[in-house]
């Protein structure tokens, strides 16, 4: 099975490079680091696609991989300004990134009923937090094909 190693790397790629994500968008310096987490953060969730079905290794790592990586594409989708103009709108669930998001949901349900309790903790906060995340996506798309402004709700 060499997927789970192909997603470990790339997960410690993703973690490598994260702490530089967001400031690649603003300086061309760390435009390398950005490219390289947001390549890292989709093959993880590809790697993790294939695994979906596997069991659990190592009490549930694999689900914190795939937490790291939708974060990354969130922040990435976040940022993306072509989504945000009500001229020239764009399919989100045509969106590569939204749809690995989405993708990730079945694995992490399927963590929920691991038989480790803090695996199945984790994987629960992460399906309320991912659901989240897109609830807020959804919400600013919307705002932004009305041509309004859309404020985070704190």
């Amino acid at each position: 099975m060499l997927l789970s190693p192909l997603a470990a790397i790339h997960n410690r790629l993703l973690r490598l490079h994260r702490p530089f994500l967001a400031r690649g968008w603003r300086e061309p310096k760390f435009a390398y680091s950005t490219a390289a987490a947001l390549d890292a953060a989709r093959l993880c969730l590809v790697a993790q696609q294939s695994l979906t079905l596997a069991p659990l290794l190592k009490g549930g790592f694999q689900t914190l991989h795939v937490q790291g990586a939708i974060v990354v594409l969130f922040n990435a989708l976040w940022t993306e300004d072509r989504l945000w103009r009500a001229d020239e709108p764009v399919a989100l669930d045509k969106h590569d990134d939204y749809l690995l998001i989405r993708e990730a949901f079945p694995f992490l349900e399927r963590c929920l009923s691991h038989k480790f309790e803090p695996v199945r903790k984790v994987a629960g906060q992460a399906l309320q937090t991912v659901g989240l995340l897109l609830d807020a996506i959804e919400k600013r798309l919307a705002a932004a094909r009305e041509g309004a402004h859309y404020e985070v709700e704190r």
